[in-house]
């Protein structure tokens, strides 16, 4: 114990007061500092700098991922919608209707979800167009096969269906020659998305 205080004051009264070259002060404190601590201090930092930098680019690529899957979920919904109007208008086949008509309203159900409210009640108007369509359709058949028996009666409801159905048709083309893809632009333009690069 006498060796450790004889140390210790040799230490405190040594001739020179400066203190060695590894002591430094930092905030009023004397801290000793070795070569091997500051090259393993640089090698820290660099390893953490690349670990954040590495990090930050597996975030940006999750999220142009989340884009990319967001993107193709909402151009399925449009394309599936464009895909019907345009049978809707030339279909003969009423059972290619059918089918078509089935991804049609599970789109529209999931375009509330994608869309919003506001976007999701116009998909609906424009299903039940189609809709109605498919039900002129239908109807038009029905009088064509009952024709036989009243000729008179069944000529007047045929022309009433046609009428609607051409009306119907009329609101369909012009919804494919603007309205409906100026309602999803906002939802599909991919430069919207990134323009937060953060």
């Amino acid at each position: 114990m006498a060796d450790l205080a004889n140390l210790a004051i040799t230490c405190t009264s040594s001739p020179s007061s400066a203190p060695a070259p590894d002591v430094y002060s930092i905030f009023g404190h004397l801290v000793t500092v070795k070569p091997s601590d500051i090259g393993t201090l640089i090698v820290t930092l660099v390893i953490g700098s690349v670990t954040v930098w590495i990090a930050n680019w597996q975030r940006r690529i999750a999220k142009e991922k989340i884009i990319s899957e967001l993107f193709d979920r909402r151009y399925k919904i449009y394309y599936s919608f464009v895909e019907h109007i345009q049978l809707a208008l030339i279909c003969i086949d009423m059972k290619d209707f059918y089918a078509s008509e089935m991804e049609v309203i599970s789109s529209c159900e999931e375009a509330r979800f994608l869309f919003g409210e506001k976007l999701h009640k116009r998909l609906v108007k424009i299903k039940d167009a189609l809709q109605d369509i498919r039900n002129e359709r239908h109807f038009q058949d029905q009088i064509r096969s009952a024709a036989l028996s009243d000729y008179g009666n069944s000529r007047e409801l045929s022309k009433q269906s046609f009428e609607r159905g051409i009306n119907l048709e009329k609101a369909l083309r012009s919804e494919l020659s603007g309205p409906l893809a100026a309602d999803f632009m906002p939802f599909l333009k991919i430069e919207d998305f990134r323009k937060q690069r953060s």
